[in-house]
């Protein structure tokens, strides 16, 4: 009978990838020996860089090995030889986070960290959507907010635009996110979060401390309150200073048990001393701290109803601010529903409230001046003010006098034929710059938009400032303006404003400048949103 034929088959693949093949040319005594020693991952992975990576030229073996062949010498000594001094290699830094930690992992592909110009159009069209969801970039202090298109700035884009729904459902969690978070959270949300904003209750959920939910990391530590476009009527001022100046919810810091544990049986002592010599209770320290003991830089911008008499009342509480953004802020007044009221008298008719319909074309600023005075005496520790988009900056200085007043009361000045020398004049009301304010070194007054049509501004008669105007249009800088924020085209009576308020900023700053040079201070810089300077020549003298 015919025997059976048993079919072999062969478990091992044919076709073999050339970077996993022996790059070692077997012999025939190996192969008679047996199968060659299979390499490791770490040795594929090196032949692998070896044959990806470039080739050097002659010109770089050469220098290479002139290198090496040298011999190595002291820096001193070849100082002494002057010989040129050889790069030392290039030193390896890891990529690290912004805790000092190493970022784990291998580096990240070259494609990844490349924009292409799908992605650069994205973020120019989410950028203009921020624009004009408040009229000009809202994010204060923006060296604290993460990378763009980073993975912190997605999540913190996903949180704000589903904000309602987040902090409904996780309001148990929200709590538990580090400070630097919480603080990079509110100023997303004033970009990408609801348009009616948020309430005081997400600032409850935010920042409760440990007592109240377990992991909350507080409000101890925050320095940055971004609180743009929030301020109206779902969260006053009035709410927020009850916030700040309410202590935490744990009995042992509760106002009433506090109270309870002091014992005034044995009377009140006679002096401080004896009372600390005595150990008499004393009030706890925990009745006095707000919520916020570190807070530095607040942002009040864009309000969407604003009180300055709640601002006073909440200032008393800032007194270790140092940063202060009143961007588009009314006019300071204690009484803004009486201002178009009068009281009939014998005497007359009366104005109701501190400032009248026409204050401004008068420049009354006297109720102005006397509000940010109070302002000055609560915040002695600024630094930083915005004030862009206001018209009320005439009150900053209002009282003080100008240039040509100064020149008046110069020392030794004779009087005029006429002049009254006797004559009473009352001293300023306003802010003080050389006490409660005399740390302020930056004031950001830009009026929130810049004239861009140039046939209106050559219409306006010659000056100066025109000419500046003109000069920054024709820069590179002027291509990157916003759109005007006016309907129509700009007409010529708008640019005729726009530089008449331009040119009284100008004004305050040269009396702030001068009462900084006679009652001492730092230089105060302002920020008129736009710059523009004539080219120098290295002796320093404009060049035409």
């Amino acid at each position: 009978m015919p025997k059976k034929r048993q079919s072999t088959f062969n478990s091992k693949p044919s076709y073999v990838h050339p970077s996993l093949a022996s790059s070692r040319p077997s012999s025939s005594g190996a192969s008679q020996a047996g199968p060659s020693t299979p390499r490791s991952v770490n040795e594929r992975l090196n032949q692998l860089r070896r044959e990806q990576a470039p080739k050097a030229g002659t010109q770089q073996r050469n220098e290479l090995a002139e290198g090496l062949s040298q011999p190595a010498l002291h820096p001193a000594v070849r100082q002494l030889l002057n010989l040129p001094a050889v790069a030392g290699p290039r030193v390896h830094s890891p990529a690290r986070l912004s805790n000092g930690r190493r970022v784990p992992g291998p580096a990240p592909p070259q494609s990844w960290l490349e924009k292409s110009s799908d992605r650069e159009e994205l973020e120019q069209g989410e950028a203009s959507k921020s624009v004009s969801r408040s009229g000009q970039a809202p994010a204060f202090w923006p060296e604290r907010l993460p990378e763009s298109r980073s993975l912190v700035d997605l999540t913190l884009k996903t949180l704000a635009r589903n904000w309602d729904w987040i902090v409904e459902y996780e309001q148990h969690y929200l709590a538990t996110l580090p400070i630097p978070l919480k603080d990079m959270l509110l100023t997303y949300i004033a970009v990408h979060g609801p348009a009616s904003g948020i309430g005081l209750g997400t600032l409850k959920v935010l920042f409760k401390d440990e007592d109240e939910v377990l992991g909350g990391t507080g409000s101890d530590e925050l320095k940055h309150l971004d609180l743009t476009t929030f301020v109206g009527d779902r969260l006053s001022l009035a709410d927020l200073t009850r916030f700040i100046t309410r202590p935490t919810s744990s009995k042992k810091d509760d106002p009433a048990v506090a109270l309870d544990r002091l014992d005034i049986s044995d009377g009140i002592a006679e002096s401080w001393e004896e009372a600390a010599e005595s150990g008499a209770p004393q009030i706890p320290q925990n009745l006095k701290n707000a919520r916020f003991p570190c807070l530095t830089h607040l942002s009040l911008a864009h309000p969407q109803t604003s009180s300055w008499a709640q601002l006073l009342s909440l200032s008393t509480h800032l007194q270790t601010l140092t940063h202060l953004s009143l961007a588009y802020w009314s006019t300071p007044t204690l009484t803004p529903n009486a201002t178009t009221s009068s009281i009939s008298s014998s005497h007359g008719r009366v104005q109701a409230g501190g400032r009248h319909f026409y204050s401004d074309l008068d420049n009354d600023w006297h109720e102005a001046a006397n509000i940010l005075r109070r302002l000055s005496q609560n915040t002695y520790c600024l630094r930083w003010l915005d004030v862009s988009g206001c018209e009320w900056l005439p009150a900053l200085t209002w009282g003080y006098p100008d240039r040509y007043e100064r020149i008046l009361n110069a020392p030794g000045r004779r009087p005029f034929e006429g002049e009254d020398s006797w004559e009473v004049k009352q001293g300023p009301c306003g802010p003080s710059w050389t006490t409660s304010w005399r740390q302020v070194s930056y004031i950001n007054c830009y009026q929130g938009w810049i004239p861009r049509d140039v046939d209106s501004v050559r219409q306006l008669p010659a000056g100066l400032l025109g000419c500046e105007l003109l000069g920054y249009l024709r820069s590179d800088e002027a291509k990157k303006l916003p759109e005007s924020p006016l309907k129509s085209q700009e007409s010529a009576v708008q640019v005729r404003r726009w530089l008449e308020k331009e040119m009284e900023h100008r004004k305050i700053a040269d009396t702030i400048h001068w009462l900084r040079d006679v009652g001492g201070g730092p230089y105060c810089t302002f920020d008129y949103g736009w710059s523009w300077a004539p080219m120098r020549n290295p002796q320093g003298r404009e060049l035409d």
